[in-house]
């Protein structure tokens, strides 16, 4: 154990806390600001971040100072996006049926214009294409459909009401869609995500459906969060509701790794309550996985396709669950939030030490083109209501 307890100092200080800064709600009716979505523009330095109260701040990047608060709805973020084409654009989804796009040079009270959604359902999620062409977002289930909408913002009308839109995706997934993501660099390679365990792989330069739908991975558990990773963004990760880990091949649709019992990896006294997101770092051509616990620790691993190295901890900054993260590429800072309210940039531990090594094999699974899949019998959670830790009544997902 003392061998252990030394090993685990030597980590604390790996993941170094450069920065912290409290967010207030502003309002007497708040009582704690629980921030769920955040966006780094690269070539900005602005940090954006979106609220279960539906406010959405933009902060300076260097010193978390200030600059806006967007306060157009009430009701919780569901996404937030900006564009490598045009990082001073902003695209934001609430828990209703507008979706907005804000020019972060002007005073933000008026979005420049608005996609509302075609079946007056509630955006999920949404992201904009590499090129800042093309613009997706999901909806709430409508009758039975589960629907994905991509608009070319260039096509006249589409950029006003929405009701222009490029492709229309209903038979792919059959439960609530948790997140859409454009590929890094391929303008026109969709990936989706849904708590009926699919993750849906779409080249949008057709107009049909069933053109579009290249892939359906079949992750056999309901998807939280999906990302690009790899020298060439040609690999994806999934983290799932029950806090696991896959990393799939896009190119030939086949499962390369499969991560499991993270929850019971121990480093030291440190527990994993809960995984929150994967950042790739292309200076490095490395995945690293940040997890945490609901007491605002923090445990940093270094993913491989043989194993998980535990590379780096934090034992300040926040106070309870971290649910949002990125990564600034040139300075090399992570950035981190969640329901304490609190903003944390920490340094990215240079060198990865094992502690516990945990890898699962699994049987070869391919992806499969599209097939009717059945309905899952789990019951429907709406991605960005999902209890918060501080409910201990209430399960993280069900």
């Amino acid at each position: 154990m003392a061998a252990v307890s030394s090993v685990v100092d030597k980590l604390v200080e790996k993941l170094h806390l450069l920065r912290c800064s409290s967010v207030e709600s502003g309002s007497t009716s708040e009582q704690q600001v629980y921030i769920t979505h955040m966006t780094v523009g690269q070539e900005t330095n602005v940090l954006t971040t979106g609220e279960t109260s539906g406010s959405v701040r933009i902060h300076n990047l260097d010193d978390l100072r200030p600059l806006g608060t967007i306060k157009q709805s009430k009701k919780p973020v569901t996404g937030l996006s900006v564009s490598r084409a045009n990082e001073k654009l902003l695209w934001t989804t609430n828990a209703e049926d507008k979706m907005n796009c804000w020019d972060l040079r002007k005073d933000m009270k008026t979005p420049i214009f608005t996609l509302t959604s075609p079946n007056g359902a509630c955006y999920t999620t949404c992201d904009i294409n590499c090129s800042g062409d093309m613009v997706a977002a999901a909806t709430e289930p409508s009758d039975d459909d589960v629907c994905i909408y991509v608009w070319d913002i260039r096509l006249p009308g589409s950029s006003q009401t929405g009701s222009n839109v490029f492709l229309s995706i209903t038979d792919s997934h059959k439960d609530d869609i948790t997140q859409v993501k454009f590929h890094p660099s391929k303008s026109k390679q969709l990936a989706s995500c849904s708590t009926d365990g699919l993750v849906c792989l779409f080249d949008v330069s057709s107009a049909e459906e069933d053109d579009a739908l290249q892939w359906v991975l079949n992750s056999q558990s309901s998807v939280a969060r999906i990302g690009y990773y790899g020298e060439h963004n040609e690999k994806l990760y999934c983290i799932t509701h029950v806090e696991t880990l896959q990393l799939w091949d896009t190119e030939q649709a086949q499962i390369l790794a499969d991560f499991s019992g993270l929850r019971e990896t121990q480093c030291g006294s440190l527990p994993v309550d809960y995984l929150i997101d994967c950042m790739y770092l292309p200076d490095r051509n490395k995945l690293h996985l940040l997890s945490g616990t609901h007491s605002g620790q923090l445990k940093i691993f270094d993913v491989q396709r043989d194993g998980i190295m535990s590379s780096g901890l934090s034992s300040e900054g926040h106070r309870a669950t971290v649910r949002c993260l990125d990564y600034h590429v040139k300075s090399r800072r992570i950035i981190t939030s969640g329901e304490d309210s609190n903003i944390c940039q920490w340094e990215v531990p240079t060198d990865s030490q094992v502690i516990s090594p945990h890898f699962v094999e699994k049987e070869e699974v391919t992806g499969v083109r599209k097939t009717t899949q059945e309905t899952s019998s789990r019951p429907r959670a709406k991605p960005y209501e999902r209890p918060l830790a501080s409910d201990k009544s209430r399960k993280r997902y069900k």
